[in-house]
């Protein structure tokens, strides 16, 4: 131990007094943006209103809200049909401005910019071929 160190009594500024569960679920709550914590919320009640009528009309639908679904080809799968079979134009309203905001994300981050094109044929080419 360095003699010129002071001794350790847990009240350094470095580190703060340890939460409790509790306080560490507040903490966690409140970094969510209130309008991310909305949308959420309505994004879950669609899907549960899917689900359930899904479930009433043609006995097979996934239970829970996407993100308690056990595997990823759960998952893939069941995100697949709310996409396709979702009709109300307002619930797919919110998808598709979600789906616009990441594309415009994406292509502020350089993602997808890149442009695939055939180089165009020369005058002296076309004459060759």
């Amino acid at each position: 131990m360095d003699k010129g160190a002071p001794p350790f009594d847990g009240a350094t500024k470095r580190f703060a007094k340890p939460k409790s569960e509790e306080e560490l679920e507040i903490i966690q709550k409140n970094s969510e943006p209130l309008t991310t914590a909305r949308t959420n919320k309505w994004a879950v009640a669609v899907w549960n209103k899917w689900s359930k009528c899904r479930l009433d009309d043609h006995k097979e639908a996934p239970i829970g809200p996407p993100y308690l679904l056990p595997s990823k080809d759960d998952l893939y799968h069941w995100m697949t049909c709310f996409i396709v079979e979702i009709r109300c134009k307002d619930e797919f309203h919110g998808f598709k401005t979600t789906l616009d905001s990441e594309m415009k994300r994406f292509k502020a981050d350089g993602v997808g910019l890149e442009k695939r094109r055939a180089d165009p044929i020369s005058v002296n080419d076309e004459e060759q071929l």
